[in-house]
């Protein structure tokens, strides 16, 4: 399972070994304590200085931005000087509170969890929470998208999400969006919150016998009817008193969303205590947007953070041996890994219900659906006709992406195969990935069910023999021997490349002009080689070598006659067949509206800066 680089190690990948390791940027640092939120970790030293690592999305490290994940302790510079004493980590937000009694909030707010009168959005950099009265705050507390600050005095204040009346107010509204004081609790020394029994955080305060000594649910020993109407729950000391129709409303959902996780490597038909399941209670499942024989991908959507993501799952049966559920488990850890951006991100992995489910980055389009629209796009009525210098410029950065994804395997230690490269496999992405001008890229490789990884030092090409694997059409032909490299992957790039630039044996190149015919015909070359015998194909990077000699030249392009016409037909296209714009894209050259912009026009802007 991915971490999301909450171990501070500078990857995201899972350390299974010993002894563990240490994280370098907290050496000599005098850590003092931890605080940990889901797969968010901060950490205090001796002078109260803050680092947060792990992940962002949500802007709950408090680096300013939600943009990326941090795998690597960083320090929270804006906490510096302000002598932080305590800290609450919730999901995906978060609560600091200072000596002198100042509470701070950050990180996801879309049920008012920060305090400072809105819902909406996610707050980068912590803020000053006010509470009524200057009130001198002595801890805090952040529990599902609840938050909870108690005084010197014992008064309690709570703010955020209030379903099932979980902040102690008996008011209808589902969400407090300020600090609001608990009128009917006083002389509360901390508050505990268990989160196998989350539904029982739902009492009405006005109900509670709360004193100074705290009640852990964990705790109850004793559970009575003590009228037609009521039900008492004691612990040492303590009492809560509920009606019954509450306490029958908190333990249905309990009832009715609970099923049976069964362990991996457990084949004697026992299973683990129920648990709420980890799939439906976290995502919403709007479609399945691929089917194949190793499972369904579906598109689904966070129900804290509203993100989409797509999920794999793939059938994994318990009754199968545990040689093979550690095979595959394993694969799925090595190719953890690649995480990059020539690749479609992994964020999670998990066994449940005898599926292995895959959590990854949602990328609404294909490189299938770019070649069926490609031509219509330009203006050619079918692929024999000849393509314009727009369209084979935006041709040829696909195909470069492309092979950079494929020699990003191949160049990786140890070496990956792909073993099923097709335009299905070859997906758009959403937004730009890349740190700068010259990486951004939209190409990523997806689907590594197929994938093996190969090590060159154990195996010589020829005696390194696999599976037969991989899809009619697109497999080199010594894969149906079993004995193949990575070379095999090339022979794929050359048929997608066929379609990607209409290129035939029969093919007349007449209708082109002298630059775009050279470009073409060493391309049509190039492509030839890659099919070849595989001890005759090149690498990756050696296509890439030769770049400029079967790419059209952007200047070139640029100085077109009929540029600026074109690029206004991409930039407002209309027509039902050409894909819409999938994500906003902020050029620093043009100013493209996001809603009618279509994907054509993005594309092209991008790939031509």
């Amino acid at each position: 399972m991915l971490n999301n680089g909450c171990l501070g190690l500078g990857h995201n990948s899972p350390v299974l070994t010993q002894p563990p390791q240490i994280i370098q940027e907290l050496c000599h640092k005098n850590i003092q304590y931890f605080v940990n939120g889901y797969y968010v970790m901060l950490a205090v030293n001796d002078v109260n200085n803050v680092f947060s690592w792990g992940s962002n999305g949500c802007g709950q490290l408090a680096q300013g931005h939600n943009q990326t994940d941090y795998f690597k302790p960083e320090l929270i510079r804006c906490f510096t000087g302000k002598n932080i004493v305590q800290i609450s980590c919730d999901y995906s937000h978060s609560l600091a509170l200072t000596s002198n009694g100042r509470v701070y909030a950050w990180g996801n707010n879309y049920s008012g969890q920060i305090g400072d009168g809105d819902k909406s959005g996610f707050i980068y950099i912590p803020i000053e929470i006010q509470i009524a009265g200057n009130c001198k705050i002595q801890s805090v507390y952040c529990y599902n998208d609840s938050s909870f600050a108690i005084t010197s005095d014992g008064h309690v204040f709570s703010w955020g999400q209030n379903c099932n009346h979980r902040l102690g107010h008996n008011i209808p509204e589902d969400k407090v969006l300020k600090p609001r004081l608990i009128s009917t609790i006083s002389r509360v020394v901390t508050l505990v919150y268990e989160t196998k029994y989350n539904n029982l955080i739902g009492f009405y305060a006005k109900e509670c016998q709360i004193t100074n000594k705290t009640i852990d649910l964990r705790d109850i020993n004793e559970l009575t009817i003590i009228t037609s109407n009521d039900i008492q729950m004691k612990s040492d000391n303590t009492v809560i008193v509920m009606s019954f129709e509450e306490f029958r409303e908190i333990l249905q959902p309990m009832a009715s969303n609970s099923h049976t996780i069964t362990p991996m490597g457990n084949n004697n038909g026992q299973s683990q205590v129920s648990q709420s399941n980890f799939y439906h209670n976290t995502f919403d499942e709007l479609n399945r947007i691929g089917r194949g024989g190793f499972g369904e991908v579906f598109r689904v959507r966070h129900k804290l953070v509203g993100k989409v993501y797509a999920i794999k799952k793939v059938e994994f049966p318990a009754d199968e041996s545990d040689e093979r559920q550690q095979r595959v488990l394993n694969e799925a850890k090595s190719l953890a890994n690649l995480s990059s951006q020539y690749v479609v991100q992994y964020h999670n992995s998990w066994l449940e219900d005898n599926l292995l489910y895959i959590q990854m980055e949602y990328c609404p389009q294909s490189l299938r659906s770019v070649l069926a629209d490609k031509a219509l796009a330009f203006g050619r009525q079918s692929p024999t006709e000849s393509m314009d210098a727009f369209e084979y410029f935006i041709s040829c950065e696909i195909f470069k992406e492309l092979l950079e994804c494929v020699e990003y395997l191949h160049e990786s230690v140890p070496r990956v195969i792909h073993r099923d490269l097709k335009p299905e496999n070859i997906l758009i992405a959403n937004t730009l990935s890349g740190d700068n001008n010259n990486s951004r890229r939209f190409i990523k490789l997806c689907d590594f069910g197929l994938a093996t990884v190969h090590d060159p030092n154990r195996h010589t090409a020829s005696r390194y023999e696999h599976t037969t694997v991989g899809t009619r059409g697109y497999i080199a032909p010594e894969v149906y021997s079993g004995r193949y490299n990575q070379k095999a992957d090339i022979f794929s790039l050359s048929v997608i490349g066929e379609e990607l630039f209409d290129i035939y044996s029969s093919q007349s190149y007449e209708g082109y002009d002298c630059v775009l015919k050279a470009c073409i015909l060493c391309m049509s070359q190039i492509l030839e080689k890659m099919m070849a015998h595989r001890r005759q194909r090149p690498e990756c990077r050696e296509v890439l070598a030769k770049h400029n000699e079967w790419s059209i030249d952007k200047t070139v392009v640029a100085k077109h006659k009929e540029f600026n016409s074109v690029l206004n037909t991409l930039k407002s296209n209309e027509n039902p067949n050409i894909l819409s714009i999938i994500a906003s894209f902020n050029n620093v050259y043009y100013e493209i509206n996001e809603y009618n912009t279509t994907y054509w026009g993005k594309f092209f802007l991008t790939v031509w800066l």
